[in-house]
Parts: structure tokens; C-alpha cells; sequence
């Protein structure tokens, strides 16, 4: 929503976006976790592998943009 309305500026929050996800995402795999052992279901099992994968992204994000870019 904030990159269509700018509602807060990137420069107020810098890092933030590329931070988010280890705290969102560890929340929404334990939730996930939870979830499947109560219902195994194709549902909790795609929540589990997309919440892994995005819990991941700040990591690869950070070593890729060392390792390409030297920054």
C-alpha cells in the first residue's frame, strides 16, 4: 500500500522493509507449525514452506548484495 499512496515516506523508515520479515514471518511459521499439527492440510503445509522462504529473504538479501555488489 505504501509504494501506490506513499503514505510514509522510505526515508523515515529506511530499513524496515527488508527487516520485517524475521519478525513477521518467525510469528506466521509458528503460527503455520501450530496449525499442521492440528490439520494437516496442503493449506498449512504451503504456509509453512512460504513463511521459510520469506524468513530467509533478509539473509540472502544482505550476503547476495555483499557478494554482487561489494556494498
Amino acid at each position: 500500500m505504501n509504494f501506490l499512496f506513499d503514505i510514509v515516506t522510505l526515508e523515515k523508515i529506511q530499513g524496515l522493509p527488508i527487516f520485517f520479515p524475521l519478525v513477521f514471518c518467525a510469528i506466521g511459521l509458528f503460527f503455520a507449525l501450530k496449525a499442521h499439527k492440528i490439520q494437516k492440510d496442503v493449506l498449512t503445509l504451503g504456509a509453512i514452506i512460504l513463511n521459510s522462504v520469506l524468513l530467509m529473504f533478509p539473509f540472502v538479501y544482505m550476503i547476495l548484495g555483499t557478494f554482487l555488489f561489494g556494498v
